[in-house]
């Protein structure tokens, strides 16, 4: 093994929905045009799925223009999904969990697994998840319970017990700093500390958490086809898919992998690990509502007679339709609060005389 002659260029070291960014802040035209003529083209097709990707996370418009979210994700150094998710931390005002969740997306899990040790690793963190059945919120009290920890001088001993690196989390404590940073420079946060009270008001709320961690993974959704259960080991087997792969599997290394059942049906993922199968390596149990409230649109149907509530025409429940309206007339002014505050960057009033409060709580 040699190693290369010369680095790698940044264009292809770098994700391609943040080159896009790029290519669109600097205003450098169309970017399925301009990456065709760079010395290295990517895959068209793989050009195609990020464009999509930052449609979907309403970074672009669908004629390729920067949105004001777009904007100020083009200038976080982070990969557009995770800078969406710590934007969102800010303004639902639950900054440290989020924090945590992104940085260890952008960086690493903090786990390690020593050979034969697997189902002790297991163990601490089905003890972490609180029941939570979330890949995603076990980093999130990994991390909070290490700070704990270490202001008691226990910290060594913590990362000891629950198979944990001690200097990723010490690296992953910094980047939250970081991400406070910068959103504190955009005006998004008053405070440098990620674990500010007024950052935090919400932190203690595990569901919204995971639908702040719905607006940034969408639509990195799959969906539990059907379940069925072994006779001979008892064990319920879970049939997952995703419109884009097909089946796809639960990595061994999830706390879902293991689960028998599943209150709904949605699994959030960041990553597929592709070898003989494709495997989802991280996922959070996710219910109906985060994904009607930050999916990729929602629509009213009628199939067959029945009435139908309807995200991106690809995930869809059984709704009255009064019910579906009410939600459509939320998300409408959701949707409308954040655009506002993305345009005018500043933190929530929460009291209880302001709207916006109102309509966050």
């Amino acid at each position: 093994m040699t190693l290369a002659s010369y680095p790698l260029p940044e264009m292809l070291r770098t994700r391609l929905e943040e080159v896009i960014l790029q290519i669109k802040i600097l205003q450098l035209g169309n970017a399925k045009s301009f990456l065709e003529r760079v010395m290295d083209p990517p895959d068209p097709r793989a050009v195609e799925l990020s464009i999509k990707l930052l449609e979907n996370l309403n970074a672009m418009d669908s004629d390729e223009n920067l949105t004001p979210l777009g904007f100020h994700l083009a200038r976080l150094p982070l990969d557009p999904q995770t800078g969406k998710m710590i934007l969102m931390g800010a303004l639902f005002s639950c900054v440290d969990p989020i924090f945590s969740v992104a940085a260890s997306l952008s960086f690493k899990d903090p786990f390690h697994i020593p050979l034969g040790q697997e189902e002790k690793v297991n163990r601490k963190k089905i003890e972490l998840s609180r029941g939570q059945k979330s890949d995603h919120l076990i980093l999130a009290e990994a991390l909070k319970q290490w700070e704990e920890a270490e202001e008691n001088k226990r910290g060594s001993a913590f990362c000891w017990d629950y198979f944990l690196s001690l200097n990723t989390l010490r690296m992953l404590r910094d980047m939250k700093v970081q991400f406070a940073e910068y959103l504190s420079k955009m005006d998004f946060l008053r405070s440098t500390d990620p674990k500010a009270e007024e950052a935090n008001i919400n932190s203690h709320n595990s569901s919204l958490v995971k639908a702040i961690i719905c607006s940034g993974l969408y639509p990195n959704v799959a969906i539990i086809n059907s379940t069925k259960r072994n006779k001979h080991t008892g064990r319920v087997m879970i049939k997952l898919y995703t419109p884009e792969d097909g089946r796809v599997y639960i990595h061994p290394r999830s706390i879902n992998e293991k689960q028998n059942e599943f209150e709904s049906p949605f699994l959030l993922y960041h990553l597929k690990l592709k070898s003989s199968s494709v495997y989802l390596h991280d996922t959070t149990m996710m219910y109906p509502l985060p994904l009607l409230f930050f999916g990729k649109g929602v629509n009213m149907l009628k199939e067959k007679g029945e009435e139908i509530i309807a995200i991106d025409q690809s995930i869809k429940f059984k709704c009255k339709e009064k019910t579906g309206l009410l939600v459509k007339e939320l998300r409408k002014r959701l949707d409308q609060l954040l655009e506002s505050k993305i345009n005018h960057p500043g933190t929530i009033d929460w009291s209880h005389s302001s709207v916006e409060g109102a309509v966050i709580r």
